[in-house]
């Protein structure tokens, strides 16, 4: 097995394995995430907080983006350029999510902000 289909392997064990996940569990779970992230301080200090844009079967990191956007703080999410490379794209408010040809949510063309 090449290495490409060891990760495609890989990659689709691990979605199976989070679909598994009761819709309640991973809600209850996102929930106490995000409680003990917005107590941390290591964002506070920092000028950009890089998170990734959740998926439904993911622990849901919107919250904490809410959060983060509601006390000033800037925040970034994937994105994935046309020669396959991961950037840092702003994120000015959660309704600028959009989902892309991969399926990941990032932002929209005409809000995204490379940083």
């Amino acid at each position: 097995m090449t290495v490409k289909e060891e990760k495609k392997t890989l990659r689709e064990e691990i979605r199976a394995k989070r679909k598994a996940i009761p819709t309640e569990v991973r809600a209850r779970l996102s929930e106490k995430i995000t409680a003990k992230l917005t107590c941390e301080s290591f964002f506070r200090t920092e000028e950009v907080t890089f998170l990734y844009a959740s998926i439904p079967e993911e622990i849901q990191l919107y919250g904490f983006m809410k959060f983060m956007l509601d006390i000033g703080r800037r925040i970034a999410v994937p994105y994935i350029s046309k020669d396959g490379g991961m950037l840092a794209a702003e994120v000015k408010s959660i309704a600028d999510l959009t989902f892309d040809k991969y399926g990941i949510l990032t932002v929209t063309e005409e809000k995204r902000r490379i940083i």
